[in-house]
């Protein structure tokens, strides 16, 4: 049985901190001379064009001059970043390839019943690269000029609005969901 919603973006929220994880190492690994020595792999778990490549492509041109390493994105979208995942938690824990990755990460345990990965056991943080803002926008027709009008309106007028994310899950929808509650504003979700 999954979690619910506000539970699994109560952790979330506290996850959301290992934006960029790399592959746990053993305690016991020894050096094995500087680091990096040869060229990085940066897994990104979305398409090009999105947020997670907006933030990976000026990070990895900024790791690779500070390294004077090659830092290869590749990219591996689907499942909410659980493939990308998989292919990080199945990769040498030798800091050689690193994986960015936004709350899906966090969320995917809750949503998925079984993950070829344990997000806590096989992933430890590194840096958090960003923090992306969530807004709510809407057409100038809208009769609504604030949030408190919005919400008014959505409860005057069940399942007249509608809101868009990028998909079941994510974490664009959860936040809508959890306003949904919240507010007891009656919207249809239409993922894209």
């Amino acid at each position: 049985m999954h979690r619910p919603v506000l539970a699994v973006l109560a952790t979330a929220s506290l996850l959301f901190a290992a934006s960029t994880t790399v592959h746990a190492q053993p305690a016991d690994a020894a050096p094995s001379g500087a680091y990096p020595d040869k060229p990085i792999t940066l897994l990104i778990p979305y398409p090009p064009g999105g947020s997670a490549d907006m933030l990976a492509r000026p990070l990895g041109a900024a790791l690779q001059k500070k390294w004077n390493q090659p830092v290869v994105l590749e990219y591996k979208p689907g499942a909410g970043g659980a493939i990308a995942s998989s292919q990080l938690a199945r990769a040498k824990p030798d800091g050689y390839t690193l994986l960015m990755v936004l709350a899906a990460h966090a969320i995917n345990p809750s949503l998925y019943p079984s993950l070829p990965y344990d997000t806590r056991r096989d992933f430890a943080p590194v840096s958090l690269v960003a923090t992306l803002p969530m807004l709510v926008s809407a057409p100038l027709s809208t009769p609504a000029n604030s949030i408190p009008e919005l919400i008014a309106y959505a409860r005057q007028h069940p399942g007249k609005l509608s809101f868009a994310s990028a998909g079941n899950g994510n974490t664009s929808h959860l936040a809508a969901e959890i306003f949904k509650h919240r507010t007891g504003a009656d919207m249809l979700h239409v993922p894209y």
